[in-house]
């Protein structure tokens, strides 16, 4: 009988450390990629999982917008960098002469949709900021969505947002 007591009392301090191992395990999966491991695996094997290949490289963004000084619709294009660390992700412009520098900070859901906020800062002085929202393409080759912000004569101002992939 002790014997007996003894193989119990192993087994089910063996399923207590397997346990708490997995416990861990979760949670340095998910402080690392975003996402619980079974969602991430459940993703990959029905094909619904975005973001595969990595965020991080160069990319060319490109948006319009509508000035307050013309009637005209404009494209803005900027050469970026993304990095991601987890779930936040920080898109900022390339260091280019006389030209906007552009920083979006946001956070990747499992569903390949980034969530967050824009900021530009003009060669003029101006600064100008808002909410941004992009869905990474299945190829994981483009990011496409909207931006919205406001103009300096206190227009609400919206529009598309394109970042596709150089390198």
């Amino acid at each position: 009988m002790p014997h007996l007591q003894q193989t119990v009392m192993t087994q089910a301090l063996f399923w207590l450390l397997a346990a708490i191992a997995g416990a861990v395990l979760q949670h340095v999966f998910t402080t690392l990629f975003g996402e619980r491991i079974d969602q991430f695996l459940v993703s990959i094997l029905t094909g619904r999982h975005r973001g595969a290949r990595p965020l991080q490289g160069t990319w060319r963004s490109e948006y319009q917008y509508r000035s307050d000084d013309e009637p005209v619709v404009r494209t803005d294009l900027h050469t970026v960098r993304i990095k991601r660390l987890g779930q936040r992700v920080i898109i900022k412009s390339l260091e280019e002469t006389d030209s906007s520098r552009i920083r979006i900070e946001c956070t990747f859901s499992e569903h390949g949709v980034l969530t967050g906020t824009w900021h530009e800062d003009t060669p003029s002085g101006r600064a100008y900021f808002g909410a941004v929202q992009l869905l990474l393409v299945r190829t994981g080759d483009e990011l496409v969505g909207k931006y919205v912000g406001f103009s300096r004569r206190d227009r609400v101002l919206a529009g598309d947002w394109t970042i596709r992939r150089i390198t």
